[in-house]
């Protein structure tokens, strides 16, 4: 999950309430699972059939407008891939420059339209 949070009495609040939870209520969750239970969870439990369970401070957009994968990855996740003008790619499990170098250059390729070999 990705967070684009605006500075607010409310999001400073929302941030220690997920804080708080993580790291003392349920050690188990971590932070993005601490925010997610947050934002979902009471109003999931309380909100009548057919309303939206989301906190309305909250939207969900689609994945790829800010966090699309390389096309590899996208490809086999059945996640939406990096197209021109989205704000960010990422290549998840890469931790080493030199050992994704190889990765990065066959997603490049396959993004200039290239073919996955």
């Amino acid at each position: 999950a990705n967070w684009l949070i605006r500075r607010s009495e409310w999001s400073v609040q929302f941030l220690e309430d997920a804080f708080r939870l993580c790291h003392e209520e349920m050690p188990l969750f971590g932070d993005q699972d601490a925010m997610i239970h947050l934002l979902l969870n009471e109003r999931a439990l309380l909100s009548p059939r057919g309303s939206s369970a989301l906190d309305p401070h909250a939207v969900v957009i689609p994945q790829h407008e800010i966090n699309a994968y390389d096309a590899l990855n996208a490809f086999y996740m059945e996640a939406d891939a990096y197209g021109e003008g989205d704000l960010l790619v990422t290549f998840p499990g890469c931790k080493e420059a030199q050992a994704c170098n190889p990765l990065f250059r066959v997603a490049a390729s396959y993004a200039q339209g290239g073919r996955l070999e």
